[in-house]
């Protein structure tokens, strides 16, 4: 880059700053004394002490004439936090660097409002992003600093207790364990060499089988033949469970190792802390939307993922369309670009005429409440921030008056996320109309 900051006639000012979740904005004027430079050809990078791009902003020209600045601090478009460190923010146009980003004397009296931890780890480490000036008697420079903190008692050491002793040893093994296992894993990655690229797993952690759009693929590959080209395997089990032995980790890593191409159907709770070499690892995860507030959507929330998870390691995604595409992106801190908007596997089953009718039919034999009747499906996701603390606040539901809204036209069925352990009780007087399907195996 040419340094054309002293002749450039180009200065800039960062006016606002604006929140919305993981989401910042800031507003920058932009000031020209020579050739007017066209603002959208504008580009800012956020550089630290070394040197080094942490971010580059995407732009955009406002109304007023400001450009807007924006960059999604849980991705900076390598699919990882805007990593720590003090930002410069410069304003490029080409290969010339021609101005730093100074702040607006107004704006520095409200930085410290401004700023936003952003806790994670059971809410005992932070990600926080501040913002601050240098007085350099001339001008007020504008920096952005991103640091990454750990929560530490207050006081004096004390002497832990017999039981706190034997729990903080027990944590140590488990994570000796963790990178037994990886280590375990990188050996069986040596000897693989090119056999990985005939080699796919699909794999839940999530369910003791397989189900949902990781079933329908499979299958789907089965019909077609591939598993005489390639050597498809399968791995199902809830590892939130526990009690799993050291030759069942042994036999995980194993599969894992041996495979060039994993699908998965949700989160992999060992992905966390096992980085995955020459794998593909595709995502086909069964919500049909990814509205609600999940993943990096839920940065610096209880429940929230660290910076570095599961996530971070998919090569693809798939989504039902390429109009939600983003919201798959932030929920995964992975780029629009990685999310494929395929559809969702399981819903070919819909378009499948004999299927249909021949499913039909066994549910009403099932649900015979549902015969001459309009359905009502509620299936909400769960409240709580994991499988630990699932729950549905079933007190706010208004018996009488869901009630009156069917009439004799409409039954309701109920069918719970399945990590919400504790069952819907529907009042007798209602069950003509209100059943709980949370049994039947497919939504």
């Amino acid at each position: 880059m040419n340094d054309r900051m002293k002749d450039s006639g180009v200065s800039a000012t960062i006016h606002a700053i604006i929140w919305d979740r993981i989401h910042l904005y800031m507003e920058m004027s932009v000031q020209q004394s020579k050739n007017e430079i066209p603002l959208e050809s504008l580009d800012v990078f956020a550089v630290n002490k070394e040197g080094l791009a942490g971010a580059l902003f995407d732009t955009k020209i406002l109304e007023n004439g400001s450009v807007q600045l924006y960059v999604n601090i849980t991705n900076n478009g390598l699919h990882e936090c805007v990593p720590a460190g003090t930002y410069r923010l410069f304003v490029c146009h080409g290969n010339d660097i021609l101005c730093e980003c100074e702040a607006e004397i107004d704006l520095t009296k409200r930085m410290e409002e401004l700023s936003r931890p952003f806790l994670f780890g059971t809410r005992r480490r932070e990600y926080s992003v501040s913002f601050l000036v240098v007085d350099d008697r001339e001008r007020l420079l504008f920096r952005m600093h991103m640091m990454p903190l750990n929560y530490q008692k207050m006081g004096f050491p004390y002497t832990f207790s017999l039981w706190k002793s034997l729990s903080s040893t027990l944590h140590s093994y488990f994570l000796e364990t963790r990178r037994n296992i990886r280590r375990y894993y990188q050996l069986i990655c040596k000897f693989q060499g090119n056999k990985k690229k005939t080699s796919i797993l699909f794999m839940t952690e999530q369910s003791a089988t397989l189900g949902s759009n990781l079933k329908c693929v499979y299958d789907r590959m089965i019909e077609r033949g591939l598993d005489k080209e390639y050597t498809i395997r399968t791995w199902a089990r809830k590892v939130s469970a526990g009690g799993y032995s050291p030759l069942n980790w042994l036999k995980f890593a194993n599969l894992v190792a041996k495979s060039g191409i994993i699908f998965i159907d949700d989160h992999v709770p060992p992905f966390d802390w096992m980085p995955l070499e020459n794998t593909i690892l595709i995502q086909t995860w069964h919500a049909g939307a990814g509205f609600k507030s999940s993943g990096y959507a839920r940065w610096g929330q209880e429940g929230g993922p660290a910076p570095v998870s599961c996530h971070r390691q998919y090569t693809y995604g798939l989504c039902g369309s390429k109009k939600i595409a983003h919201f798959f992106s932030e929920v995964w801190g992975i780029n629009t670009e990685r999310v494929l908007n395929t559809g969702m596997p399981r819903m070919d089953e819909f378009q499948d005429a004999a299927y249909r009718e021949k499913t039909t039919k066994a549910l009403y034999e099932k649900f015979p409440l549902c015969k001459g009747k309009k359905v009502i499906l509620f299936a909400p996701t769960y409240r709580g921030t994991s499988n630990r603390d699932a729950h549905y606040p079933y007190e706010l539901i208004d018996w009488k008056r869901l009630d009156e809204v069917c009439g004799e036209e409409y039954v309701v069925l109920f069918k719970m996320h399945p990590w919400v352990i504790k069952d819907i009780k529907i009042p007798k007087e209602y069950q003509h109309k209100m059943m709980d399907v949370k049994k039947y195996p497919n939504i």
